[in-house]
């Protein structure tokens, strides 16, 4: 395959962006939920990843064999759009919208190479010394601490990283007050964020149960708004628990299709 079609179907969803930034046409822009939360003992964190429909027949999971050990979640042609490795480092992402590109890694090549990693610390440091080329949230996660970074082409900055219990979650605008950002046109990710942090202002929800943030987050359960079903579809997800070292990832947006369903454990 020449080189620019495998940097097309590794970079689609920034070419995307640089072509729909006038737009207010929502039907093709990418936009994703990610979350972590973590008590004394377990961490549990992962991700929905939503895109125009042309894209779900193309949503593949692959186990790489290798050192670590690696479950992605990615899209055919491209080389991971989010993770897990078998010492419970998991990367994850949310686009952001921004004039502020350079030449860089693209971002999944830069999520493929953050799982080679041990831990979030060290996947931390690679990004901060190659950032990558557009505007993206890491959401960087080991049984320990949960990491976020947000970029753009020419600088990051480090919105949350934790050791202690926590809830955290990201949607598709910057967080940062500093970082230039082209303003997202459509409501989705506003009203994805106000739905999680209503949901985890509750006390009964800040738990790292997996099973529950499969029902009540990643379905659509109690945060309707995160699982979507039309326009912009929910074309995937994947969560792991770090105690139990196993988690789930799926196609389409029914976490509990057991024919679109993967369990991996490590």
């Amino acid at each position: 395959m020449p080189e620019w079609k495998l940097l097309i179907s590794n970079n689609f969803t920034d070419l995307i962006d640089y072509r729909e930034k006038n737009s207010k046409d929502e039907s093709s822009t990418c936009g994703c939920t990610a979350f972590a939360v973590s008590d004394n003992e377990r961490m549990v964190f992962g991700q929905t990843w939503d895109m125009g429909a042309y894209a779900l027949p193309y949503v593949v999971s692959i186990k790489i064999m290798s050192t670590p050990q690696i479950e992605i979640l990615t899209c055919a042609g491209s080389l991971a759009l989010c993770g897990v490795n078998e010492y419970g480092l998991g990367v994850f992402i949310n686009n952001l919208k921004t004039n502020e590109i350079a030449h860089g890694l693209i971002m999944p090549a830069l999520v493929k190479k953050m799982l080679t990693m041990k831990n979030s610390l060290e996947a931390l440091c690679f990004i901060q010394n190659n950032l990558p080329s557009s505007g993206h949230n890491y959401l960087i996660c080991d049984p320990d601490r949960m990491i976020s970074v947000e970029t753009t082409g020419k600088q990051y900055e480090v919105i949350h990283n934790t050791t202690s219990s926590d809830c955290y979650f990201h949607t598709n605008h910057f967080l940062s007050a500093t970082l230039p950002e082209i303003k997202p046109k459509y409501n989705s990710t506003y009203a994805r964020y106000g739905e999680l942090t209503e949901y985890f202002t509750k006390t009964e929800n800040k738990a790292p149960d997996m099973n529950k943030l499969v029902c009540d987050v990643m379905s659509g359960a109690k945060n309707p708004s995160v699982c979507r079903k039309s326009g912009v579809l929910t074309c995937g997800g994947m969560i792991y628990d770090t105690k139990e070292r196993k988690g789930i990832v799926y196609h389409d947006h029914n976490p509990f299709d057991e024919s679109k369903k993967h369990n991996f454990h490590f």
